[in-house]
């Protein structure tokens, strides 16, 4: 397996842009994936016109399962062979409460 990251600050253009680049320049057998993990939340449903869930804000919420399986179950692909788990709009009330107690 090979994990590219692409990191930048937040409003830093073209980041998600190069990571979907790279990705879909990657062997279509490797599966590529594209985690959009901005804690911020994320740009690419938008761009995109997907819905934010599935998403990385249903992934936090998964607790149970291989993680292998549980990413799977948050990821859609697109047309060109990637596949994106897309960044959230926000944390669950649940688990934005349990961080800040």
């Amino acid at each position: 397996m090979t994990i590219i990251t692409v990191v930048s600050a937040k409003h830093s253009p073209g980041t998600t842009t190069t990571a979907l680049l790279v990705a879909g320049a990657a062997n279509p057998l490797a599966l590529p994936l594209v985690l959009e993990a901005d804690p911020a939340g994320g740009d690419l449903a938008a761009r995109l016109g997907v819905l934010f869930d599935p998403g990385m804000g249903s992934l936090f919420d998964a607790t149970t399962g291989p993680a292998a399986a549980v990413v799977e179950d948050h990821a859609r692909p697109l047309s060109f062979g990637v596949r994106i788990v897309v960044g959230s709009v926000g944390r669950s009330e649940e688990h934005t409460s349990e961080l800040q107690s």
